[in-house]
């Protein structure tokens, strides 16, 4: 049991085991104790200097595990989603919204963001990638960016979103997005290329000139 337990927190594939972690409180509640270290480490590395200032990353994972045992039923009944990913998603939406109370930005409504098809709308989706491009200054040029981003997904199918989503934000393999999304895994990589082929070029265009 161990062992499987062990497996489950590295997202490896059991569809026996997640069925059993459904089923059994006592399993789904010492895999949540496995994955702890992961949460943390995953925490540590999105925090910048600053909202380490004012967040403790345990008490970021302290929150997020309150907030996914309180919502545990939504993914008993939804088992297209195995319990690390969908474990890792609800700390990333713990993390964005922790994020914007500390950071005074606009507060939205995290209920309308609690599953994947939210998230990868092209105005989140973008707005998450022009966060990340802390190279570019001032509210009027990240704005630009956003827009410009958010214009090319919306050419993109949702698959190419939700893939884009969970390969660069919640560090899903390739293989466990094709396992969510139905398709092989040499459809999800070819799918994941061709979305970042589209994003590439305009985010390589905002950066600064090299001296």
């Amino acid at each position: 049991m161990a062992s499987d337990l062990q497996a489950q927190a590295q997202g490896q594939p059991g569809p026996d085991r997640e069925a059993d972690l459904r089923q059994d409180p006592k399993a789904l509640e010492a895999a949540l104790v496995s994955l702890r270290p992961d949460l943390l480490r995953y925490v540590n590395q999105r925090l910048d200097r600053t909202l380490k200032r004012r967040l403790d990353p345990e008490d970021v994972v302290q929150q997020a595990l309150f907030s996914i045992i309180q919502r545990i039923a939504e993914w008993r009944a939804n088992p297209s989603y195995p319990l690390r990913i969908w474990v890792m998603l609800q700390l990333g939406q713990t993390l964005d919204e922790l994020r914007r109370r500390n950071l005074g930005t606009q507060r939205r409504d995290v209920r309308r963001e609690q599953d994947l098809d939210s998230l990868s709308t092209p105005n989140a989706l973008a707005s998450r990638f022009a966060a990340r491009q802390t190279s570019v200054a001032g509210a009027a040029k990240r704005a630009e960016l956003r827009q410009t981003i958010e214009r090319a997904l919306a050419e993109l199918e949702e698959p190419d979103r939700r893939i884009l989503v969970l390969r660069q934000f919640e560090e899903v393999s390739n293989e466990q997005v094709a396992a969510i999304l139905g398709i092989t895994p040499q459809a999800a990589s070819k799918r994941y290329q061709r979305a970042l082929g589209r994003l590439r070029p305009l985010l390589e265009k905002h950066q600064p000139d090299a001296d």
